[in-house]
């Protein structure tokens, strides 16, 4: 259209369901990791950025706290490490 401008970036918001502030991750290109603590659910909305601003923001992705044998497993152990899921984003 002509009144569009060329898609620049992306901007992708990111948060625990228990939080109002988001995260803000800035890239160029059309995929995006994130590494999310497993404990946590979490929201994610993508934006596109253009010369002219930002863009209308993405539906609401919700990304589900893990619970599994491994997770309970390690609940109390005095080596317990913080555990994380990787999630990737591509348009």
């Amino acid at each position: 259209m002509e009144n569009e401008s060329e898609v620049t970036g992306y901007k992708v918001f990111y948060r625990t369901s228990s939080q109002n502030n988001a995260q803000v991750l800035n890239t160029n290109k059309t995929s995006a990791e994130l590494l999310l603590p497993i404990k946590e659910d979490y929201i994610i909305e993508v934006k596109a950025t253009t010369d002219g601003g930002d863009g209308t923001s993405s539906e609401q992705i919700r990304i589900p706290r893990i619970t599994s044998k491994l997770v309970e497993a390690n609940q109390g152990n005095a080596a317990d490490f913080d555990m994380y899921e990787s999630v990737i984003i591509t348009s």
